[in-house]
């Protein structure tokens, strides 16, 4: 792992949009599912 910083910094920053995404798309889904159930019962 002798990465030189620059690229662990992209690498983090990667990961972090990454784990934004899938924050976002989860929540949006939740919430989705929630109406959906809220106006199906």
């Amino acid at each position: 792992m002798n990465r030189s910083p620059r690229d662990s910094g992209i690498g983090i920053g990667l990961c972090l949009a990454l784990v934004k995404v899938t924050l976002a798309i989860a929540v949006v889904a939740t919430v989705v599912l929630a109406i959906v159930v809220f106006v199906l019962t």
